[in-house]
C-alpha cells in the first residue's frame, strides 16, 4: 500500500471506531428493548415463516400478523396479571407490619420459640419486639418494592411506553429484515464462516437455554406455588407465586419465598395445612426444576452450571432485572470467542495439554 493508501484506510478506521461508538451510546438506553425484539422475533419464526408462505411472501404483512398474535398471547395476559399483583403488593406492603405486631405478638412467642431451639446462643437472640419490628419491615419492604417496579410497568409511564414500542417495532423489523440484517453485519465482520456460525448458533443455543431453563421453569414453579398459597388461605397468593417467579433466576431462589410462608401458615394456627403446603412446595415446586431443566435445556446451554449462575447473577447486577438473559448470552460468546481463538492460532499453540 502506499502511504496515502494506509493514512485513508487509518482514517477510514478511525470513523468507524468513532461512529460506531456513537451509534452504541445512543442506542445503549435501548439495548434491552432490541435484544427482547430479536429474541422474540427469533421465537416467533415457526409462526412467521408458514404466514410468509401462505401470504404469498408478503413479508410485511406476516411480521404484522405476527407482531399481534405477540401482544395478544403474552402482553395482553401479562398486563392483566400485572395489575392483579400491584394490588396485591399494595395489600402486603399495608398489612405486614400490623399483621406480624399481631401474629408474633400475641399469638406467638418467637422470642421464647429461638431460645428453645438454639439456647446456646440466646445471648445474641435480640428481644421480642426487636424481631417483630425486623420482620415486618422486611415483609413491608418487600411488598413496597415489588409495587414500585409493577406500578411503573402499569401505569403506563412515557420510558415504559417508549421502550415497549421499540421492542415491539424491533420485533417487526427483525421478522421482516432480520435474516439480510445478520448476513449483512457478518459480511463486514473479519471471520469466516465456520467462526461466524459458530457464534450465531452459540448465541442462539445459549438465548433458547436462558428462556426455556429460567423464565419458562420459572413461571411453572410460580404458578403451581401460587395454586399451593390460595388452596392455604395465604393472603396475596399471586403477589408470593410472582416473587418465586422472579427469585427462580436463582438456584433454590424460591424457597426464599415458601418456606416463610410455610412458617407464616404454621403461626396463624394452620398446622394441617401449614404440612400439606410444605410437601407441595418441597416435593413439587422446588423438584420440578430438576425434572423439566434435563428436557428443556438439555444440551443448549453448552455451559458448566457455575457459569451460568456467574452470568446471570453478573448480568442482574451490572444490566437491572433483564440481566438474566444479557449475562448468560456474554459468557457463552465469551467461551465461542475463545475457541475460534485457539482455531485461528492453532499454529503457534502447543499441540499438547498443560
Amino acid at each position: 500500500m502506499t502511504q496515502e493508501e494506509k493514512f485513508q484506510a487509518i482514517f477510514v478506521l478511525f470513523l468507524v471506531v468513532a461512529s460506531s461508538w456513537l451509534f452504541f451510546i445512543i442506542i445503549w438506553p435501548f439495548f434491552q428493548a432490541l435484544l427482547f425484539g430479536a429474541i422474540f422475533a427469533g421465537l416467533c419464526q415457526p409462526i412467521y415463516q408458514p404466514l410468509v408462505k401462505a401470504l404469498g411472501g408478503r413479508k410485511s404483512t406476516a411480521a404484522t400478523i405476527t407482531l399481534l398474535l405477540l401482544v395478544l398471547i403474552i402482553l395482553g395476559p401479562l398486563s392483566t396479571v400485572s395489575s392483579l399483583v400491584v394490588k396485591q403488593a399494595i395489600d402486603v406492603s399495608n398489612q405486614a407490619i400490623p399483621w406480624v405486631q399481631t401474629t408474633l405478638g400475641s399469638q406467638f412467642d418467637i422470642h421464647k420459640w429461638l431460645i428453645q431451639r438454639i439456647p446456646w446462643a440466646a445471648e445474641f437472640i435480640p428481644a421480642k419486639e426487636e424481631i417483630i419490628n425486623h420482620i415486618g419491615e422486611v415483609a413491608k419492604a418487600t411488598g413496597s418494592y415489588m409495587l414500585v417496579s409493577l406500578k411503573e410497568v402499569t401505569t403506563g409511564t412515557a420510558g415504559i411506553v417508549i421502550r415497549i414500542f421499540v421492542m415491539l417495532y424491533a420485533t417487526f423489523y427483525f421478522l421482516r429484515d432480520g435474516h439480510q440484517t445478520l448476513e449483512r453485519i457478518l459480511y463486514y465482520a473479519p471471520l469466516s464462516n465456520e467462526h461466524a456460525n459458530l457464534m450465531i448458533n452459540r448465541f442462539t443455543s445459549v438465548t433458547k437455554a436462558t428462556i426455556k431453563g429460567t423464565i419458562l421453569i420459572g413461571i411453572i414453579q410460580g404458578i403451581l406455588a401460587g395454586i399451593g398459597f390460595q388452596l392455604a388461605g395465604v393472603h396475596g397468593a399471586a403477589f408470593w407465586g410472582t416473587l418465586v417467579i422472579l427469585l427462580s433466576v436463582i438456584p433454590g431462589g424460591g424457597t426464599l419465598v415458601w418456606v416463610p410462608t410455610v412458617l407464616y401458615v404454621f403461626m396463624s394456627g394452620h398446622t394441617t395445612s401449614a404440612i400439606l403446603l410444605a410437601a407441595w412446595c418441597a416435593g413439587v415446586v422446588s423438584t420440578i426444576d430438576n425434572f423439566l431443566r434435563p428436557i428443556w435445556v438439555g444440551k443448549d446451554a453448552q455451559m458448566s452450571n457455575l457459569l451460568i449462575l456467574l452470568g446471570t447473577l453478573g448480568g442482574i447486577y451490572l444490566f437491572g432485572p433483564f440481566g438474566f438473559i444479557v449475562g448468560p448470552v456474554i459468557c457463552g460468546l465469551f467461551l465461542t470467542i475463545w475457541e475460534i481463538y485457539g482455531l485461528v492460532f492453532k499454529h503457534v499453540l502447543p499441540t499438547h495439554k498443560p
